[in-house]
């Protein structure tokens, strides 16, 4: 384990690659919302007699964490000095990241600020730049931790709930380039609740700027699986006029759902032949609608895509009416770690394939929709 993964986040940097086949998967397989609120004060909260919480809508945790930081005897030769350092959190409940981690009871999106140690204990044992926005989640007795509001949540220690604390804790070793480190990290967490949105803005509106349809669909229930024969899993991303946009809204018959990012050749090879598709498919017996969702790049596939770089991607493969996606870890995290990975929809909703890679040709996709049509497996 590297230093700034260890001390920082305890993620490991994310590394991707295209694949150069087609691997079909067996069945085991804010927009607008300037950020959460962060006031200190607890005066306006109301106290509610059976849980002294208080009776809003979200849960609201803050209180400060402390990274204590013991250098091995080789670092302290060196001239290194254990240390600390202390970071605030100030977290709102959230609903709107759950693919982030399935296995989350509860989650919340951290606004995380330091109190003390910035220079002369964590720039001394980490390279990263601490991120000032964190998601943090509790399954059980586990402590969850991102690195961002779009990352992938990992275990970062335990986690011990009380009537108004979550008390919780962490410890490892690290590698670092004078020796080696232990840590700690300790910190209670005061609870609360609130009146707040607990999408925190990703809510789709009325009516599409760009004219996408919309749908009756129910709120999504499921699980963030992917899994053949199963729901495809919900998810809102921003559209090229800056939206949010429900993907259930833009079924319309067959779904091909694609996975893509800039600097994989074969993501791009695909999406130069998605108008061809939509063309193919014009003439036949049963409709289908194929959708991109675009990732920043490999390295930062569970990143935000920016809205200049979806639109630098649509005017370079002409998809100025395509419904395409910028992504916010949801491909990573569901679709996979292999770009371009895609997954054809039937009608209901329900998954029919899901498949690694680019041959070339999106036949693969168009015979997955024959088949199903014709009750073919």
């Amino acid at each position: 384990m590297n230093v700034s993964s260890a001390l920082a986040l305890a993620i490991p940097l994310l590394t991707l690659s295209c694949t150069s086949d087609l691997v079909p998967i067996d069945d085991s397989g804010g927009p607008g919302e300037t950020g959460t609120d962060a006031e200190t004060d607890t005066d306006d909260m109301d106290t509610d007699p059976d849980t002294g919480l208080g009776d809003g809508n979200m849960e609201w945790v803050r209180g400060d964490l402390t990274w204590s930081v013991d250098f091995d005897t080789a670092a302290e030769a060196a001239g290194f000095v254990d240390c600390e350092y202390v970071r605030h959190y100030e977290a709102g409940e959230d609903l709107a990241h759950q693919w982030l981690c399935p296995d989350c009871e509860s989650m919340f999106r951290a606004d995380v600020s330091f109190v003390s140690g910035r220079t002369d204990c964590y720039d001394r044992v980490s390279d990263a730049t601490p991120t000032p926005n964190e998601l943090i989640g509790f399954a059980g007795s586990s402590w969850m931790r991102s690195r961002s509001y779009t990352s992938v949540l990992r275990s970062m220690g335990t986690n011990t709930v009380a009537a108004r604390t979550r008390t919780v804790s962490a410890s490892g070793t690290a590698n670092h380039s004078s020796g080696s480190i232990t840590f700690q990290v300790n910190g209670v967490l005061e609870r609360s609740r609130r009146d707040a949105d607990l999408m925190h803005g990703w809510a789709s509106p009325v009516n599409y700027r760009c004219e996408w349809p919309t749908s009756d669909a129910p709120a999504y229930a499921g699980d963030f699986a992917l899994v053949v024969g199963e729901p495809m899993p919900d998810v809102t991303l921003l559209d090229i006029c800056n939206e949010p946009v429900r993907l259930y809204d833009l079924f319309d018959g067959y779904t091909v759902l694609y996975s893509s990012a800039p600097d994989c050749v074969m993501c791009r090879d695909m999406a130069s032949a998605h108008n061809d598709f939509d063309q193919e498919v014009a003439g036949l017996p049963w409709s289908a609608r194929a959708i991109g969702i675009v990732a920043p790049s490999l390295q930062d596939a569970d990143g935000e895509t920016s809205l200049p770089a979806l639109s630098t991607w649509i005017s370079a493969f002409q998809l100025q009416d395509k419904p395409v996606l910028r992504d916010r870890g949801f491909a990573f995290a569901i679709l996979g770690q292999v770009y371009p990975t895609t997954v054809v929809i039937a009608p209901d909703g329900t998954v029919v394939d899901i498949a690694q890679g680019y041959t070339g040709s999106w036949d693969y996709w168009g015979l997955q929709i024959d088949q199903h049509v014709h009750g073919q497996d």
